[in-house]
């Protein structure tokens, strides 16, 4: 049986103030053990059980960037527009919460999205003749 991903990334690009004040927060209501930080990257796993990534990218672009992984989304193997349009209500909600209302789904972008499967080609010599398709 193939199983399959699909992951979806949000952006957001602030000023550097609004940028400043949100990571902030984030960071001193963050648990040690769900965040991550390097030296312009600062990612909160506070809604990783919700399938949310939030990552914070300080460089010249001052970027919140939510990767929303489709296995949270109910009902994933049925894409009936009842199901899309639960799943953008809870996805606005979890956005409203993480970030107080402050902003909300539509003050995002959409980035990129992203389709990973597992095939079964039965024998390892395959792989790379599949690869190569």
């Amino acid at each position: 049986m193939m199983q399959s991903q699909c992951y979806f990334e949000l952006t957001l690009t602030l000023e550097s103030e609004k940028f400043q004040k949100l990571l902030n927060r984030a960071i001193y209501n963050s648990n040690v053990e769900q965040s991550y930080s390097d030296n312009d990257k600062y990612v909160d796993y506070a809604l990783a059980s919700k399938g949310i990534t939030i990552a914070y990218q300080d460089n010249s672009k001052k970027k919140v960037k939510l990767t929303v992984n489709s296995n949270w989304i109910p009902g994933d193997d049925e894409s009936d527009s009842d199901n899309i349009s639960k799943t953008l209500r809870k996805l606005e909600m979890c956005i409203d919460d993480y970030f107080n209302s402050k902003y909300g789904l539509n003050d995002f972008k959409l980035a990129r999205t992203g389709l990973i499967t597992d095939i079964d080609v039965h024998e390892r010599e395959k792989v790379t003749a599949y690869l190569k398709m």
